[in-house]
């Protein structure tokens, strides 16, 4: 009788080997059929696909170290810009009392950032600002040599924010005393700093991108107030405006983050012991100089039985669950290049990210591990370059509607009139995917706007105190600092 239990119990060892067996290999070739399914569509898999070859120009190598060995300044006094102040209104920021990033609503607390205090900032910035114009006289498309993602040289986040702010600081300044070209020569200065580093394949590098650009537009919305701007000034700014491309960047960012997930996983499969623990914790691994410790008893267990045994079982899931994810991710990202609009793509972003949570929430067993913690907020990503994006497409409208005014000595009565002379075709509205609104009145009045996050157009119904918050997102009226306070003062007695 025991013997007869013993070979049942030996047969049904070998039914669950085999059955692992199968199911292994039936993973591992859907897993080799999907990755030659996406190469037959082109997709770059690999960072060596991706990596920009390292630029040998000088000025570009100038550009390069000047970021990769510079620190930034300390206190800063940042300015505000194109500040809310009502439904579709904003603030001329250069005219009036200064007002100024994370500034005290207390005027008795606020007198040290003065009109004063900022030129003094400005001038004790003036010999750093000649080297900012050096570095972005030809900006550097790549970061560096670098042949994977483990030893990509680091971004440079806080100097870059320093030197959009001081340029941004210097603007208004030269606005603040009637200097439009200098102004204008600053606002280029922070687009030119948009295209540093814009070839490199890293979703941090774009998004550092996006929001100098989100900061540049803002900084154009005042200098658009200045009334000496003239058709030349116009013509420049609206072109380097229409070279950048914030819904391309974003696909290059989630190209990267495909690209380096896939390295890791590749790793994964020559990994063992404690290197595959680093490589999860996306530290160094092999040949690492770490000084020896103490035992740590579940760095023991995690080495030799959770991922042993996840390599045996999961890893191969886990790597098909993470691309197909990020090729869900990036064909949202290409239906914003492909003018779907925002709304549509925002409910499919939704709806993966609903699902992506549900299969993580039902991973007792932590089948999927690489997938959740390479899993970034995507989501919040593309709604950060949407509304990038779809200011600057409003900018440049705005800019050519000011250069037909000036032409014409009248505002347009539709934005067909701006074609072809001005534009060559009227922007496209990522929130509709139909062209950006503008009603004209008879008096002259005109509204330009986005139908906003809800994809309706409500005729250019702007709300409170952000572009965002309204109905729709309207390109702003400017008030100044009188007008400001008188409209204070009618809502206070009405």
């Amino acid at each position: 009788m025991r013997k007869q239990f013993g070979y049942v119990l030996l047969a049904l060892v070998m039914l669950v080997v085999l059955a692992f067996v199968v199911q292994r290999t039936s993973t591992k070739a859907t897993l080799r059929r999907y990755l030659a399914e996406l190469r037959i569509k082109g997709e770059k898999l690999a960072g060596s696909e991706l990596f920009p070859v390292c630029s040998t120009n000088p000025e570009h190598i100038v550009s390069r170290n000047f970021f990769a060995t510079n620190i930034a300044a300390g206190t800063f006094i940042v300015p505000e810009v194109m500040k809310f102040v009502d439904d579709g209104k904003a603030r001329i920021g250069w005219k009036g009392d200064l007002h100024w990033e994370g500034m005290s609503t207390n005027k008795a607390n606020s007198s040290d950032a003065t009109w004063k205090a900022l030129e003094e900032q400005n001038k004790q910035q003036a010999t750093n600002l000649e080297l900012f114009r050096r570095a972005l006289k030809n900006p550097s498309p790549d970061l560096g040599p670098h042949t994977n993602f483990l030893n990509t040289p680091k971004l440079n986040i806080p100097l870059e924010r320093h030197v959009a702010q001081s340029f941004l600081a210097d603007e208004m300044e030269n606005l603040h005393h009637g200097h439009p070209a200098a102004a204008l020569e600053d606002v280029e200065e922070i687009i030119a700093l948009i295209s540093l580093n814009k070839d490199e394949p890293t979703l941090p590098v774009q998004m550092m991108r996006n929001a100098i650009a989100n900061l540049g537009l803002f900084a154009t919305w005042e200098l658009m107030q200045s009334p000496d701007l003239n058709e030349e000034m116009l013509s420049r700014l609206q072109r380097e405006w229409q070279e950048i491309d914030l819904f391309a960047a974003l696909e290059k960012g989630f190209l990267g983050e495909r690209a380096y997930g896939y390295e890791m996983l590749t790793m994964l499969q020559t990994y063992s012991g404690a290197n595959v623990r680093r490589l999860f914790a996306f530290s160094t691994v092999a040949g690492s100089n770490v000084p020896p410790a103490p035992i740590d008893w579940s760095e023991v267990w995690d080495d030799h039985i959770v991922f042993p045994l996840y390599k045996m079982t999961s890893s191969d899931d886990d790597g098909l669950f993470y691309l197909k994810s990020m090729q869900n991710v990036l064909d949202s990202a290409r239906m914003l290049k492909s003018s779907v609009p925002w709304p549509t793509v925002k409910v499919i972003v939704t709806n993966q990210v609903h699902e992506t949570d549900k299969t993580f929430a039902r991973d007792k067993f932590h089948r999927y591990r690489f997938s959740e913690l390479a899993n970034p907020n995507y989501s919040r990503a593309m709604e950060l370059v949407v509304h990038a994006e779809t200011l600057r497409r409003l900018t440049i409208t705005a800019i050519a509607l000011k250069r037909y005014q000036l032409g014409h000595g009248a505002w347009p009565n539709e934005l067909k009139l701006l074609t072809p002379g001005i534009l060559s075709e009227v922007p496209i509205d990522p929130m509709s995917g139909k062209p950006v609104c503008y009603r004209f009145s008879p008096d002259g009045h005109c509204v330009l706007y986005s139908v906003g996050e809800d994809g309706r157009d409500d005729g250019g119904v702007g709300g409170g105190k952000d572009l965002w918050l309204g109905k729709d997102a309207v390109w702003p009226t400017a008030v100044d600092e009188d007008a400001d306070a008188a409209l204070a003062a009618h809502q206070k007695v009405n």
